[in-house]
């Protein structure tokens, strides 16, 4: 039971809101809490933030301040938040490669180029087909029978 005098603490979300209805007698409580809450996330594999960004589970308890009751995060805390996000964001940037454009125009040139030279080697080296003589007389079509 927490005194009258003794601080109690939210813990909030990524988004900035309480994760509990009711404020936690002490700051033990509100640690021991992150990790139940982000359990609801564990099937999912990530929070989903307002602003949709998806911060996976194993990120999730840095990205969940404790405040003192009655206080929001702070400007400062705001500020590191914003710098984690981006972060963040140059961290899912990096992962991805750019795409050489010129580099994969090149190699579909070659890969065509080579099927084409290809094809025609096969052509060339193959005998043509016999065409039929047109110089040989045509049986004239058999006459129809009364």
């Amino acid at each position: 039971m927490a005194k009258p005098d003794q601080k109690k603490f939210n813990v909030l979300s990524p988004d900035g809101f309480p994760i509990s209805r009711e404020p936690f007698a002490s700051q033990k409580e509100a640690e021991a809490a992150i990790p139940k809450w982000c359990e609801r996330y564990q099937e999912q594999g990530y929070y989903s933030t307002a602003d949709r960004e998806r911060i996976p589970v194993k990120e999730l308890p840095n990205h969940v301040p404790i405040v003192p009751e009655g206080e929001t995060v702070t400007q400062q805390a705001d500020l590191d938040g914003k710098f984690k996000k981006l972060g963040h964001h140059l961290r899912l940037g990096w992962e991805q490669q750019p795409i050489d454009t010129e580099k994969n125009l090149a190699t579909v040139r070659g890969a065509v180029r080579e099927q084409w030279q290809k094809e025609r080697e096969e052509k060339l080296a193959k005998p043509p087909a016999p065409t039929p003589d047109k110089t040989k007389e045509q049986e004239p079509p058999e006459p129809e029978r009364d």
